[in-house]
């Protein structure tokens, strides 16, 4: 009967060390695998900021161009304005003559 006790002891003690290094080879699979998932989500975040990053500075210079681009119609239409009442100014100081000639005043 002790040897049969032993034998179960035994048993039991075989069972509990292959059950806890089975335990022990799993988590450490489980563990290793997390680390892979993290380092790829780190990887990915740091790819996300680098293109938000891009983003924002395709935007700024989107928004420098339209800018510019605002400004150099704007300063087109003030010379043209600046030209058309010069131009007006000239004329109303011409006077039409007989012949139906124009020419300045001082030129009768």
């Amino acid at each position: 009967m002790c040897s049969q006790k032993n034998d179960t002891s035994l048993i039991k003690n075989i069972i509990k060390e292959t059950l806890e290094e089975t335990k022990e080879k799993f988590l450490g699979s489980v563990l290793k695998k997390l680390e892979i998932i993290e380092g790829s989500i780190f990887e990915h975040k740091n790819e996300i900021d680098a293109l938000k990053k891009l983003k924002r500075s395709e935007e700024r210079n989107r928004c420098h161009e339209r800018k510019t681009a605002e400004f150099s119609h704007v300063s087109s239409l003030n010379d043209l304005e600046q030209y058309g009442t010069a131009s007006g100014f000239l004329a109303s100081q011409m006077i039409r003559t007989n012949n139906h000639r124009w020419t300045w005043p001082n030129n009768r």
